[in-house]
């Protein structure tokens, strides 16, 4: 197999790793983070604070419920009401009720009531205050969570 001539079952494998660890203890040793390059961490590594602060959208598009969407098509869009638009930089500064949505840019704060983000490309204006939005999306879809 490949130029792989001593192959030997999983069962045996682990024996022997086993084995040698009852010889050779791992211990842990604290390191400055550069030092640590091919070493495998101990603990788990938590920052102090979230990256990024909060959710925000992977897309151009609409924020909303994910569930105002299940189910929608080009022949059966599920029409959502237009309640407003967050800019870049700005906080959300309203929250969705169910059936409605807001314009969102990427990188744009999820808005309260928002858990997904249609893209403009799966979206068809009716008229300033309604969209037809002719696909689908899941919980999460089109953001980054904090």
């Amino acid at each position: 197999m490949l130029g792989r001539h001593e192959l030997m079952e999983a069962g045996k494998a682990l024996g022997i790793f086993l084995e040698r660890l009852k010889t050779r203890p791992l211990r842990e040793v604290f390191l400055p983070v550069e030092e640590t390059l091919g070493m495998v961490s101990s603990r788990d590594v938590i920052s102090p604070e979230d990256l990024p602060a909060f959710a925000r959208s992977t897309v151009d598009g609409y924020a909303v419920a994910a569930g105002d969407t299940f189910g929608a098509s080009e022949s059966t869009p599920s029409y959502v009401n237009l309640v407003g638009e967050i800019f870049m930089g700005e906080k959300a500064g309203l929250a969705l009720a169910s059936g409605a949505a807001c314009k969102i840019p990427t990188g744009g704060m999820l808005p309260a009531g928002a858990d997904a983000v249609v893209m403009f490309e799966h979206v068809e204006p009716v008229d300033e205050r309604l969209i037809e939005v002719i696909r689908p999306v899941a919980p999460g879809e089109n953001v980054i969570q904090a």
